[in-house]
């Protein structure tokens, strides 16, 4: 079996949580950045057995001895105080206030590669016709969990992001939200599956280039995209470092890298703060 593993520096956004009578909680962040995600987790002998967070029913998992559950923010959620509500196995409710802050996204100039012979609205049909075929993918929630350690960037030297989750591409008159990040690196190189996982789909288009996207469990997925050779098949299980494919440049590129996107319950977050979050306590 193949494998890569990612070490990196990571920071922990993560403080006392409130107590019960029955369970102790830590919540991640009571004020999390637009695209960010929050981790929330229950220890002890009162367990979660239901919750709601931005009109989204709750699942939970165990996560380091922990009943946990993980709160995508979208880059999108208008900014604002909403409510977190959780029902307790012993009759308790834990309800806290969420404070969703504003991000700044990037803006920049791009173009389009000569070699896709595309005109700026051929491009947007060809994104919608993606982004409608990859959600067709990640809309569905495998409730088992495969990953059982920290997740971890997929490549060894992470340290090049030649683009951060969520900035604006002005392309031509048109507005396009760059939902990931591309991180640079040397063609051919390795990546790696962020943690534990089963390949749940591998593909080639025009526009994402050859494509390998991992069911994590729980509505998570980490996608893969403009790869230069795929490595895996569909119904492979991974483990986090398991060599995915190889890094290139295919598809709507204008030189090599990997676009490395994640999405919970098909809500695109910020794979850097993800991984930062997902490091173990």
């Amino acid at each position: 079996m193949k494998r890569f593993l990612a070490a990196i520096p990571v920071l922990i956004f993560a403080f006392a949580g409130t107590a019960h009578a029955n369970a102790t909680v830590t919540v991640s962040s009571f004020s999390p950045y637009q695209g960010d995600t929050v981790l929330v987790m229950f220890r002890n002998s009162a367990h979660p057995v239901s919750g709601s967070f931005l009109g989204r029913s709750l699942s939970f998992f165990t996560y380091h001895n922990a009943s946990s559950t993980i709160l995508p923010i979208s880059a999108l959620q208008k900014a604002g105080k909403y409510s977190l509500v959780i029902r307790l196995s012993n009759g308790e409710t834990y309800k806290h206030i969420v404070t969703v802050r504003t991000k700044k996204f990037v803006k920049v100039v791009l173009g389009i590669p000569k070699e896709l012979g595309l005109t700026t609205s051929g491009l947007l049909t060809k994104l919608g016709e993606q982004k409608a075929s990859i959600d067709d993918v990640v809309k569905h929630v495998t409730s088992r969990v495969y990953f059982d350690r920290s997740f971890g960037l997929p490549l060894y030297d992470n340290s090049k992001i030649s683009t951060t989750f969520g900035s604006i591409r002005e392309t031509g008159n048109s507005l396009i939200h760059h939902w990931g990040i591309d991180l640079a690196g040397k063609e051919g190189s390795a990546v790696g599956s962020m943690s534990g996982g089963v390949v749940k789909s591998t593909y080639t288009d025009s526009v994402y280039g050859n494509v390998v996207i991992v069911d994590h469990g729980e509505g998570i997925y980490s996608l893969y995209l403009h790869l230069q050779k795929i490595l895996v098949k569909e119904g492979e299980k991974v483990e986090r470092g398991h060599v995915v494919g190889l890094l290139g440049h295919t598809g709507y590129a204008t030189g090599p890298h990997l676009h490395l996107s994640m999405k919970i319950d098909s809500i695109p977050v910020d794979p850097v703060q993800f991984v930062a979050l997902f490091k173990k306590y």
